[in-house]
C-alpha cells in the first residue's frame, strides 16, 4: 500500500494545481459498467488549460461515480470558488 500511494502520488498535485485555476472546465458523461449495481454509471471530468506563451497548465482528471447528483462535483471540487465551464445540467448549481 505505500508504494501504491508513493505512485498516484502526483494525482494529488494535479487535483491542487487543477482547483488553483481561475476557470476550470467540467462534464459528465454516461459509463456502462459491467457487473455493477447499476447498468449506467458517470465518468465526471475535470479540465484547466493555460496557453501562455512558455506556460502550459492542461490538466484532465476523471473522477467516477454510479451517480449524475451534483454531490459528486461537490465532493469533487472540496470547496472550490473561481469559475467553472459547464453545460446547463442542474446538478452544476
Amino acid at each position: 500500500m505505500p508504494r501504491c500511494a508513493q505512485l498516484l502520488s502526483p494525482v494529488s498535485t494535479l487535483k491542487r494545481v487543477l482547483l488553483s485555476q481561475a476557470v476550470i472546465h467540467a462534464d459528465e458523461a454516461p459509463l456502462n459498467v459491467i457487473n455493477a449495481d447499476k447498468a449506467t454509471c458517470y465518468m465526471w471530468l475535470y479540465c484547466c488549460g493555460d496557453y501562455k506563451l512558455g506556460k502550459s497548465t492542461n490538466i484532465v482528471l476523471f473522477d467516477y461515480h454510479n451517480s449524475r447528483a451534483g454531490q459528486c462535483a461537490f465532493d469533487f471540487l472540496d470547496g472550490h470558488q473561481s469559475y467553472m465551464l459547464v453545460d446547463d445540467y442542474k446538478a452544476y448549481e
